[in-house]
């Protein structure tokens, strides 16, 4: 059945169609839906960098959860796991882009939340694809290919991570130099304040002796 076809009868079918089809594995009649109109109204709620950042996080996580539950019933195939591996890509690709984006607003630390749940989920998803391979009999290349890809996706959100933490080494290196220039900054300013005090005294001393010493000269005058 064409998609459009598909996507319009879950448009027409409403909310009954779409709660159906979020059970829906790849090879199902209502996965397009699922792919295609439940996650991008899903998509589009995610309002702001870091939440849609989140939400691309959780479209990896969800199509790992399939190749899982597909694997574990014997219908993970080399078609399956690469319609899931393409949609996998297209989403870490948006997860990236916006990673750089919060990244460019030196929103650092929403950058290092979604970093982390990610890498969490990648290495549990990691490790349940090695425990299937192990499990399975028969063909294992397509769990294999699975984990492989996952762990190298792993890596990547690791060296993020890694990224995150060095630029706030350097944020709190530049902060305390910052400070240190402050403090110097301000008792320079403290030391030229009390110097000018000094000479306008001595120049206000000078003055005072001036007159004293007229005073005096007048009245030994007789003035």
């Amino acid at each position: 059945m064409p998609l459009l076809l598909i996507i319009a009868l879950a448009l027409t079918g409403g909310i009954s169609t779409s709660i159906a089809a979020e059970h829906a594995a790849p090879a199902d009649l209502l996965y397009p839906v699922k792919v295609n109109v439940n996650e991008s109204v899903r998509s589009a709620f995610a309002i702001g960098d870091k939440a849609q950042a989140g939400w691309e996080a959780e479209a990896m996580n969800r199509r790992l959860d399939e190749a899982e539950k597909l694997a574990a019933n014997g219908k993970l195939n080399t078609e399956t796991r690469a319609e899931l591996e393409s949609n996998f890509d297209l989403h870490s690709k948006h997860l990236k882009n916006e990673m750089s984006a919060l990244k460019a607003k030196n929103d650092i630390a929403g950058a290092a939340e979604v970093n982390a749940k990610l890498t969490t989920l990648l290495k549990v998803h990691a490790n349940e694809f090695a425990k299937l391979a192990v499990s399975q009999r028969g063909e294992t290349d397509d769990l294999l290919e699975m984990e492989t890809k996952v762990r190298g996706e792993s890596d990547d959100a690791l060296k993020l991570e890694m990224d995150s933490e060095n630029h706030n080494i350097v944020k709190a290196e530049n902060e305390d130099a910052s400070s240190d220039d402050s403090g110097i900054s301000a008792e320079a300013n403290g030391s030229t304040t009390v110097s000018a005090r000094s000479e306008s005294d001595e120049k206000e001393s000078e003055q005072k002796n001036k007159v004293n010493v007229n005073g005096d000269a007048n009245i030994n005058l007789g003035l």
